[in-house]
């Protein structure tokens, strides 16, 4: 059964847009700028934790609202978000799986610069690292690709929705890589997220509620944390 979506404002949708395109191309730029100023002693692993709870305070103050009311929505569709939570988790990781054949296939020396870097801070802040990555990451990142990207042009086009969300998705994790990796591996390393764009937009789409994208994005990252204790 398909549940009717229930989106963001527009209002919401509109910020969302505004604060994920300063994501992209300014947030890294100023809190390095920043760290500079106040001389603080941080590396690259202070930086990146500092940027995920950046993130989630300003998407949580944005969609305060749709958060507020997705919790009514989901309290009515607790069976159908569990049922679509549970087969999307398995539906990515047979897509993913299938992906990462054809990458090694391609590249057999392939490895995803973005878990590497995870991993490294995770050796240093592990407690920190798995708090962002299963929890503030996947509740940030559903807000702004799946509320605000997929939502906002859903009611336009719902391909256009899947096409630019999913893609959107892919890139983010890849923009910190650009100029210290070659395009080749940073290309693998996009088509890597494509299965999860896609199942994610999928999950938010049939069950009509957030909480079911959030549910397989913690359950992907949690799958991912653990494998580098």
């Amino acid at each position: 059964m398909k549940f009717p979506i229930f989106l963001p404002a527009r209002k919401e949708i509109s910020w969302g847009w505004r604060y994920l395109a300063f994501e992209i191309v300014f947030l890294g730029y100023f809190l390095s700028i920043a760290i500079h100023f106040f001389n603080l002693p941080w590396g690259s692993s202070e930086l990146n934790l500092t940027y995920f709870f950046l993130n989630f305070a300003v998407a949580i103050f944005i969609f305060r609202h749709f958060l507020r009311e997705t919790v009514m929505v989901a309290a009515k569709r607790i069976p159908a978000i569990l049922i679509t939570a549970v087969a999307g988790f398995f539906v990515y990781q047979i897509l993913t799986t299938a992906v990462s054949i054809v990458i090694v296939m391609i590249e057999p020396t392939f490895y995803n610069v973005n878990n590497e870097n995870l991993s490294a801070i995770s050796q240093k802040y592990y407690a920190a690292t798995a708090l962002c990555t299963v929890v503030l990451v996947p509740i940030t990142e559903e807000l702004l690709h799946r509320g605000a990207l997929f939502g906002g042009l859903y009611r336009k086009s719902k391909i256009a929705a899947y096409a630019v969300s999913t893609l959107v998705f892919a890139f983010v994790h890849i923009t910190a890589y650009v100029g210290y990796f070659d395009p080749k591996t940073l290309l693998l390393c996009y088509l890597q997220y494509i299965p999860a764009g896609l199942c994610l937009a999928a999950s938010y789409d049939l069950t009509g509620c957030i909480v079911t994208p959030i549910l397989i994005h913690t359950a992907i990252n949690a799958v991912g944390i653990l494998a580098m204790r």
